[in-house]
Formats: C-alpha cells, structure tokens, sequence
C-alpha cells in the first residue's frame, strides 16, 4: 500500500504540473489584456504598458510561469492584479463559507441517497420501489438554478421570507441566521446529488445481493438485517464512494450557480468572478487548488476502495 501511494503521489505531483503549465499558458492566449481591465478605459497606453511592467507580463511566457510556481511553492500564492488583496487571504476566508456548504450538502445526500436506494432495492418492482425511482428521477431532471430561484421568490412572494442575502452570517455569532442561509443551498444541492446516489445505490446492492456470498450467508442461518447491511450493502457501497468522492472535490472547488444566486461569498464566486476580469493570479492559484483537491480526493477513494472491500489489493 505505501508503494502504491507513494507512485500515485508522484504521479500526482506530475499532473498538478502539466495542469498548472496548461492553465498559465491558455489564460495569456486569450482575448483581454489584465493591464488595461485594471486601469479602466481611461487609462493611457503609457499607464498600460507600466502596468504590464508591473504585474511582469512583458518577460518571456517561461520566465513568467518559473516565476509564479516558484512563489507558490514558497507558499506565496500572489495577490489580485484588480484588487491588490492576497489569494491567500481571500482563499482562508471564502473556504469556510465553501466547507460549510458541502457538510450540509453531503449530509442530505447520504441521509436521503443510500437508504432510499436500499429501500428501492429490497423492495423491487413494488410500489414503493417505483415511488423512490420517480422521485430520483424528477430530482436529476429538474435544473439546480430553478429550484433555487423558486426556493428564494415563492417564500418571499407568499409569507415575505428571504433568507439572509448579500453578507455571509457567521455560525457562532448567529448560528439561526446562519443556517438559514446555508440550509436551503445545501438542501438543494443535496437532493438533486441525493437522487444519482439512490439510483447507483439500488443497482449496486441489487448486483451484489445476487452474488454466491450472499446465498451462502443465507443458507448459513444470519438474519436477513445482517446479510443486507454486513455483507451487502458495504460491499455495494464502492461506486458510491467513487461519485461521492468527486462531488466532495466539485464542492470545494466551490458551486457558482448556487452561491450567485444566494450570495454566498464562497470559491466558485471568487473563481467566477476572477475568470471574468481575467485576473490572472487568481485563476492559476485556483485552478491549480482545484485540481490539487480533486487529485488527492481520487486518492483517497482509491485507498477507501480497500478498506470497503478486503478483497482489493494494491500492489
């Protein structure tokens, strides 16, 4: 197991490299020059050309990228070319707003996702089983954004409650505010996450519970709670690790659709919001922390892999 992590580590380590290499590169192919966004329309080209001096753009594209990943591999993730404000500091202060939102979201989904999935399973082809596949199947169908704008206009409109809007309120200094906020989000983003789950759910179990194991369970006398939730449903439990995993890494890299509309001063709004302006500190940190969260998380359900099933070995 330590051979094989550490060969994923290196392989890792290879990946965030071509990924950072991508990223720097397309950004200064694109349309848009950062020196002229920052100093508005006004600005002379003598003041855009200082200000491309400034922020480095006139050096070779090499240089410029040697430059970057060495200040981040010192653990100087660059400031806002727009704003001037640390990446650091704005990554520390947005990654709560982000970490929170995915607790609530998770939460539902596994709550709502695995045990209807093991409902729908046990009880196939009957009525409850087709009641929780409409229902799986209305939450994939429906857009995320619609819901949200409902969730926030029809409360307004009928009893004239909004939740708050426009400013992050902190847990521990209001914590009803504060789950007023995050709740209807997380609700959301975890029912339409929670029906995907039930379906793979349901198909998982119902391939394991035809398999020789479970009959010999059977035939062996254990009661039927423990062959479903010992033998079966554990060992079903691995491709769901597998999509869980990933919505874990898709969440904290932050949801832009959702946060703009709630407001929510999270990282897919700063990752939204630097990509428009162009700002190029931002967008190379980010994506470069995106793709850091997403390589590890892959690792980690990988090592998950072993620990649900015995039977996996990594040599």
């Amino acid at each position: 197991m330590r051979a094989y992590i550490a060969r994923r580590l290196l392989l890792s380590a290879l990946v965030l490299a071509l990924i950072s290499v991508g990223v720097f590169w397309l950004l200064r192919l694109g349309p848009g020059d950062i020196a002229e966004i920052a100093l508005g329309q006004g600005a002379s080209q003598e003041q855009v050309e200082e200000m491309r001096e400034h922020l480095g753009l006139n050096e070779p594209i090499h240089l410029q990228y040697f430059q970057w990943i060495g200040q981040v591999l010192r653990g100087d993730l660059g400031e806002s070319a727009i704003s001037g404000t640390p990446v650091a500091s704005e990554l520390t202060s947005r990654l709560p707003v982000t970490a929170e939102l995915l607790i609530i979201t998770l939460l539902v989904t596994v709550t709502i996702g695995i045990p209807a999935g093991v409902v729908s399973a046990l009880y196939r082809n009957s009525f409850t089983d087709y009641a929780v596949r409409v229902a799986a199947t209305v939450g994939l169908s429906v857009p995320v954004f619609w819901v949200a704008t409902l969730v926030l206009l029809l409360p307004n409109q009928w009893w004239g409650y909004s939740p708050p809007l426009g400013h992050t309120v902190g847990f521990f200094g209001d914590p009803w505010g504060n789950l007023r906020q995050f709740v209807p989000p997380g609700l959301i983003l975890g029912t339409a996450a929670a029906s995907g789950i039930m379906r793979l759910t349901r198909s998982a179990l119902l391939e394991v519970l035809r398999q020789d194991y479970i009959r010999t369970a059977r035939a062996k006398g254990l009661r039927e709670r423990m062959v479903i939730w010992r033998h079966g449903l554990r060992n079903s439990l691995v491709p769901v690790v597998t999509v869980l995993g990933i919505q874990i890494a898709v969440l904290l890299g932050g949801t832009v659709i959702i946060e703009q509309i709630f407001t929510l001063r999270g990282l897919g709004n700063y990752i939204y919001q630097s990509i428009v302006i162009k700002d190029f500190a931002v967008v190379q940190t980010m994506a470069l922390y995106v793709a850091l969260v997403v390589v590890l998380m892959n690792l980690m359900i990988d090592i998950t892999y072993a620990w649900l099933n015995p039977r996996i070995r990594y040599g």
